[in-house]
């Protein structure tokens, strides 16, 4: 929870946390000196989780700069998780210290469960103690593959419930979609200097970075994976920002020039993907800002111009991506593969009696039997519903969009900015990740999903939401008063 300058329980609190790390690291300074890198690593991570105890709202800020930019790096046997993953936890167990603390001080304010809340958690039961559940039952194996792919919306779950507990002001918004803006701007450059193969991108992502679809570094220069280590990621990563610059653009942002110049790097940074469903993302977006009635139309010329300089200059790209269409079918060979795998693999066992009712299993890649690949992954989003968790999955999608969707419309409503603005990007990447999710399942891409959840969680925390309407209201009357005299 944050920190209200002047609150002196809060002072007392950060005390405490501040008193007990140094009595920790005592003992825990002479063991990094004797372990070596490990230990280094050891003291820093626990000096991070005790800052993020005090100011929890730097976790959010570290977490939202950081993730886009270490989300891709590859697992190796040294290091069983991820960077980002490491992040997290530390993100989590600040936050649940100071939860601790301030409960014990009786000073723990208890924040219940938001309706969108309740539907992730629908979602998350649904993908993986139902379909867990029904496979024990039927006597059927259980992999390692179900269990990870079923802990996914419970990750998100947490990532949404520490967002909401962290960032509790306006302000803490704001700055939260800057650094948000400025990580986005950075993968976006590395794509487009990966994709015209310059100072070496390729080959650095290929060393330290995964490949999405073989878990195993070789990031090309046919499509723009960046840091996330995934072109789909990349493009929704770019939409849902280009979606706040529009909003703030929109809403009369006094540095609106700057703010231009990002939008135009997203932009090159989405055509970089080489995604055709980034464009049709970016279409969404933007459409669904215009049809908000927010005063946009202005920035169309800004937003076409940028498309077509980012078209001229990343030509390459595209000219190896429609060369797909010349096939004899008339279409890219990556999408009859996908189309095949659906109508070979997938749909044939979901179809089969009633899976498609109760779902197959969470685990959502199947092992190939040819020798050239290792997995089949399952390339549509609603038949990645059908296929993890059945009807109950596909239903409580339906419920989170509609939940959302409502939630989001009235924050637009009653709140003022940059709480406002997050709303709108919140629900224009919303409606285009509904429609992208005939394509691919875009509610878990890796870096879209890290992005995604914040964004949501930003624009429904009820401190966030009591502040923002308190100064709309200080506004109105203020204006009010002013016309008056």
């Amino acid at each position: 929870m944050s920190i209200v300058r002047g609150n002196p329980h809060a002072r007392t609190v950060d005390t405490t946390l501040l008193v007990l790390t140094a009595g920790v690291a005592l003992f825990v300074a002479p063991l990094a000196a004797a372990t070596g890198t490990k230990g280094v690593l050891l003291l820093l991570g626990l000096a991070a989780v005790v800052v993020i105890a005090a100011k929890p709202h730097w976790g959010a800020y570290l977490y939202l700069l950081m993730t886009p930019l270490i989300v891709g790096i590859a697992r190796n046997d040294s290091v069983p998780i991820r960077p980002n993953e490491a992040l997290l936890g530390l993100f989590v167990v600040g936050v649940g210290a100071r939860v601790v603390v301030l409960s014990l001080r009786g000073r723990a304010e208890r924040m219940a469960i938001h309706r969108v809340e309740l539907a992730i958690l629908l979602m998350a039961v649904s993908a993986s103690l139902i379909p867990l559940t029904l496979r024990y039952a039927r006597g059927l194996p259980i992999s390692a593959d179900d269990l990870l792919y079923a802990a996914v919306l419970w990750k998100y779950c947490i990532v949404f419930r520490v967002f909401r507990e962290a960032v509790r002001s306006p302000e803490q918004v704001a700055i939260c979609l800057k650094l948000s803006l400025i990580s986005a701007a950075v993968v976006g450059v590395v794509a487009v200097l990966q994709v015209r193969n310059l100072f070496g991108v390729p080959e650095f992502l290929s060393i330290y970075y995964d490949d999405p679809f073989s878990s195993d570094s070789g990031a090309g220069s046919d499509r723009g994976t960046s840091t996330i280590a995934s072109s789909f990621g990349v493009a929704d990563v770019m939409s849902m920002n280009l979606a706040v610059v529009l909003a703030m653009v929109a809403k009369g942002h006094s540095r609106s020039a700057p703010l231009l110049v990002v939008g135009c790097v997203l932009l090159f940074g989405c055509i970089a993907s080489g995604q055709f469903s980034g464009l049709i993302g970016l279409i969404i977006v933007t459409g669904s800002v215009l049809w908000l009635g927010l005063h946009v139309r202005r920035l169309l010329i800004y937003i076409i111009s940028g498309g077509i300089a980012g078209m001229l200059a990343l030509w390459p790209v595209l000219a190896e991506r429609l060369k797909g269409f010349e096939t004899l079918g008339g279409l890219p060979t990556s999408w009859t593969g996908r189309l095949n795998n659906l109508q070979q693999v997938i749909w044939p066992e979901l179809f089969t009696g009633w899976n498609w009712l109760l779902g197959v299993r969470p685990a959502a890649r199947i092992p190939a039997p040819e020798p050239w690949r290792e997995w089949i992954f399952i390339e549509s989003g609603y038949t990645w519903l059908l296929w993890t968790g059945g009807l109950p999955l596909l239903l409580a999608f339906g419920f989170f969009v509609r939940c959302s969707l409502r939630e989001l419309r009235a924050v637009m409503r009653e709140a003022a900015d940059p709480v406002s603005t997050v709303s709108v990007a919140t629900f224009s990447w919303l409606i285009a990740m509904t429609m992208l999710m005939l394509l691919d399942p875009h509610l878990t891409i890796r870096g879209s999903a890290d992005l995604f959840f914040p964004l949501l969680a930003l624009s429904t925390t009820a401190p966030i939401l009591a502040a923002a309407a308190t100064t709309r209201g200080a506004s109105e009357e203020a204006i009010a008063k002013s016309a008056t005299t």
